[in-house]
Protein backbone atom coordinates (compact mmCIF):
# COMPACT_ATOMS: atom_id res chain seq x y z
CA UNK A 1 0.00 0.00 0.00
CA UNK A 2 1.28 3.48 -0.79
CA UNK A 3 0.41 6.74 1.09
CA UNK A 4 -2.17 7.81 -1.01
CA UNK A 5 -3.90 4.39 -1.16
CA UNK A 6 -4.04 4.14 3.19
CA UNK A 7 -5.23 8.16 2.96
CA UNK A 8 -8.20 6.83 0.55
CA UNK A 9 -9.26 4.12 2.38
CA UNK A 10 -9.47 6.28 5.96
CA UNK A 11 -11.42 8.93 4.53
CA UNK A 12 -13.73 6.48 2.82
CA UNK A 13 -14.06 4.71 5.72
CA UNK A 14 -15.01 8.29 7.58
CA UNK A 15 -17.29 9.14 4.83
CA UNK A 16 -15.06 12.61 3.94
CA UNK A 17 -17.08 12.74 0.98
CA UNK A 18 -20.47 13.70 2.23
CA UNK A 19 -19.77 17.37 3.36
CA UNK A 20 -17.89 18.35 -0.09
CA UNK A 21 -19.27 15.47 -2.85
CA UNK A 22 -15.67 15.08 -3.79
CA UNK A 23 -14.64 11.33 -4.34
CA UNK A 24 -11.55 9.89 -1.80
CA UNK A 25 -9.29 9.50 -4.46
CA UNK A 26 -9.66 13.16 -5.24
CA UNK A 27 -9.48 14.32 -1.89
CA UNK A 28 -6.18 12.28 -1.21
CA UNK A 29 -4.64 13.11 -4.11
CA UNK A 30 -5.24 16.80 -3.31
CA UNK A 31 -4.20 15.85 0.26
CA UNK A 32 -0.88 14.87 -0.88
CA UNK A 33 -0.46 18.13 -3.48
CA UNK A 34 -0.93 19.84 -0.39
CA UNK A 35 1.48 18.19 1.75
CA UNK A 36 4.03 18.17 -1.21
CA UNK A 37 3.94 21.76 -1.69
CA UNK A 38 4.32 22.65 2.23
CA UNK A 39 7.27 20.26 2.29
CA UNK A 40 8.64 22.35 -0.59
CA UNK A 41 7.83 25.28 1.19
CA UNK A 42 9.39 24.62 4.07
CA UNK A 43 12.87 23.49 2.08
CA UNK A 44 12.97 26.43 0.33
CA UNK A 45 12.23 28.61 3.44
CA UNK A 46 15.37 26.90 4.88
CA UNK A 47 17.45 27.53 2.25
CA UNK A 48 16.68 31.45 2.63
CA UNK A 49 19.57 33.61 3.88
CA UNK A 50 17.57 34.66 6.91
CA UNK A 51 17.01 31.01 8.32
CA UNK A 52 20.81 29.71 7.26
CA UNK A 53 22.42 28.88 10.48
CA UNK A 54 25.61 30.37 9.31
CA UNK A 55 23.22 33.74 8.32
CA UNK A 56 24.54 37.32 9.89
CA UNK A 57 22.25 38.66 12.22
CA UNK A 58 20.52 41.59 10.08
CA UNK A 59 18.78 43.07 13.56
CA UNK A 60 22.57 43.19 14.54
CA UNK A 61 23.39 45.98 12.05
CA UNK A 62 20.21 47.87 13.16
CA UNK A 63 20.98 47.61 16.85
CA UNK A 64 24.99 48.34 16.16
CA UNK A 65 23.56 51.63 13.86
CA UNK A 66 21.27 52.37 16.82
CA UNK A 67 23.95 52.58 19.31
CA UNK A 68 26.60 54.81 17.22
CA UNK A 69 23.61 57.23 16.34
CA UNK A 70 23.95 60.67 18.75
Amino acid sequence: MTLETDLVDVLDRHWSELRTNTPPEVLAAHMLASLRLFEDSLIERSRHPFYHPGRVDPLAAVAEALRNSP
